[in-house]
């Protein structure tokens, strides 16, 4: 079975989870125009960079998120990056950010 975030539909666009140890190939795959989007705006693969790329019909051709190296993603878990549920509060999120339980960035 492929996990997938929703059925494909006239809507949906290519998401990409990319880490900087695969971009190099990921940006191999990729067509001229796209290739140039991804380095003009200095898409890397990243912790917590996302990048829509524009299509030929001013639609949206893929997504792509990056996810970092994995010492990176295990500095976020140990950071207050994540909360397990059953530390998450019951209430609104107004509650968990006065609860200091998430940060809220601007």
């Amino acid at each position: 079975m492929t996990a997938c975030f929703a059925a494909s539909s006239g809507q949906s666009i290519q998401t990409y989870v990319v880490s900087p140890q695969n971009f190099d190939e990921f940006r191999q795959s990729l067509d001229a125009k796209t290739k140039s989007w991804v380095k003009s705006n200095q898409f890397t693969g990243k912790l917590g960079q996302a990048l829509i790329c524009p299509a030929q019909d001013g639609g949206f051709e893929r997504a792509l998120l990056g996810i970092g190296t994995p010492e990176d993603r295990k500095r976020l878990w140990r950071s207050k990056g994540f909360v397990k549920l059953s530390d998450a509060p019951t209430g609104t999120l107004d509650q968990a950010l006065a609860d200091g339980i998430f940060e809220k960035k601007i």
